[in-house]
């Protein structure tokens, strides 16, 4: 946070977020902060301030705070759908079935160069474990140690 925590603090609370759309400063007291420079400078919540009239109306606030919330969690709901249709947007499923052909990726400590290949293979699947989870065996029937995923997979076509 470096020399000045203070500042950092008062511009992470009163910074609307994504999600909500609301700051962090609001969804805990049911109004926005008031500014130190609003208090110096004398802006027009401040200049017209009346104590009465403001008591009234944090009342009236306070008891819509609860459907504020309810809104928020709705809106938090939408941008979680978002997100997920984003993320899902780029993931390609893969499946295998036993027998199919696949490449497996080369680990990144056996990569030698950028030139060097990303795959070797082909292997065939032997047994689908699930979530996948596959055991491979190579073309001349010897068992590959451990299981793989199939992020690390990839069809081989002949």
């Amino acid at each position: 946070m470096g020399d000045r925590p203070e500042e950092v603090l008062w511009a992470y609370w009163t910074t609307p977020r994504t999600t909500t759309g609301e700051t962090p400063f609001s969804l805990i007291y049911g109004s926005e902060a008031v500014c130190p420079v609003e208090l110096t400078l004398k802006s027009y919540q401040v200049e017209y301030y009346d104590k009465d009239e403001n008591l009234e109306l944090r009342k009236l606030e306070l008891e819509l705070l609860e459907e504020k919330r309810h809104a928020i969690h709705a809106r938090i709901a939408i941008y979680q759908k978002r997100v997920e249709k984003a993320y899902n947007k780029m993931i390609r499923p893969r499946s295998f079935v036993e027998g199919d052909l696949v490449l497996k990726s080369i680990p990144a400590q056996r990569h030698v160069g950028k030139l060097e290949r990303n795959w070797e293979g082909p292997y065939r699947i032997t047994q689908v474990i699930g979530r996948g989870a596959y055991k491979l065996e190579r073309l001349d029937g010897i068992e590959v140690p451990r299981s793989w995923n199939a992020i690390h997979l990839r069809k081989y076509y002949t």
